[in-house]
């Protein structure tokens, strides 16, 4: 997904789930992730439209606009306000705008889209003591709301940045969308689908680009308390 063509295309949000390899993942959106039959992927959500004026009917202490161009969130004690920057990425990649995606009962958190000049990505709002969280265009969360992870997109990019977080918003691994060569030069395999499957494991499927064979990896932990990538193994 290259963003430079992403920002050009028509916005929103939604709550979505993966099909059935990956049943009851929570994901709230402003903007689609990359796929096959989408390569730039898709706005969902335009500021001060129909769309954002829904979404935020969902927050439940409000959620509003004070003039065009700042966007207001009321957390469970108090209140966030988001203001634009000239020239709001209008025939430009200059600027900022903010976009309200959705509230989640179950996660406890607002998302908001950050569309800057360097990066399509977003934050969280946590309702209950109103701690900013960092997040994504997309944002998904684990079976039992204890992790999750963010899609980003950096300006000039190919692939988009994919980053796991701990549900307080601890950063546990960032990486591209793709498999690369050990110096890190050749890309050698594209994520097609990122999803977190039935016991809450993070799993990827993973496309080779020259074989176009598939395989599916998961996110592990390994001694030494990182994350990493692991094949699993052919039956």
């Amino acid at each position: 997904m290259r963003k430079s063509l992403i920002l050009s295309a028509t916005s929103i949000a939604i709550f979505w789930f993966w099909p059935p390899a990956a049943i009851s993942q929570l994901t709230i959106e402003c903007t689609s992730p990359t796929t096959p039959e989408g390569p730039l992927g898709q706005f969902i959500v335009e500021p001060n439209t129909p769309s954002e004026t829904a979404r935020m009917l969902q927050a439940p202490h409000g959620a509003n606009r004070s003039g065009k161009h700042i966007l207001i969130v009321h957390w469970q004690r108090g209140t966030h306000e988001f203001k634009d920057k000239a020239p709001y990425m209008k025939g430009t990649i200059d600027g900022l705008y903010w976009t309200y995606c959705g509230y989640s009962p179950q996660a406890g958190v607002h998302v908001i889209q950050k569309n800057g000049s360097d990066s399509l990505t977003g934050i969280l709002v946590n309702e209950k003591d109103g701690a900013i969280l960092p997040g994504g265009f997309s944002v998904s969360f684990a079976p039992d709301l204890q992790k999750y992870f963010a899609r980003e997109q950096e300006d000039g990019a190919d692939l988009e940045t994919i980053k796991l977080f701990s549900r307080a918003g601890k950063l546990l691994w960032s990486g591209l969308a793709g498999l690369f060569s050990p110096d890190g030069t050749s890309e050698l395999s594209e994520f097609e689908n990122v999803h977190w499957d039935r016991a809450g494991k993070l799993v990827a499927i993973s496309k080779d680009n020259e074989s176009h064979q598939r395989e599916t990896l998961v996110m592990t932990k390994v001694a030494d308390g990182s994350w990493q990538w692991s094949r699993i193994p052919a039956k």
